[in-house]
């Protein structure tokens, strides 16, 4: 388990994160604006390809994890439905 510092939000965010290369965090929306402050931040400077190819890549993560999600949901309701078939063995 790691815990940022205060100094996170100032700036090294991603020193802590590249340390503790977290696969799941829980925090609060003021991280996330931040991250996202930083990306727009970023983008602003890319060239028209690189902004092509970031928003084709947002588009095809976004994609993805919707057809998880909906994948999940429906694995969810399988699993239900066949624990409680009596005649499931």
């Amino acid at each position: 388990m790691y815990i940022a510092g205060p100094d996170a939000l100032k700036g090294n965010l991603m020193d802590y994160m590249t340390v503790a290369q977290p696969q799941h965090v829980t925090v609060v929306p003021r991280v996330f604006e931040k991250i996202q402050e930083k990306m727009l931040e970023i983008g602003k400077q890319n060239g028209w390809v690189k902004t092509k190819v970031a928003k084709w890549a947002k588009k095809t993560a976004l994609d993805h994890f919707q057809k998880e999600r909906v994948h999940q949901v429906k694995m969810k309701y399988v699993q239900y439905s066949s624990s409680k078939n009596p005649n499931h063995g």
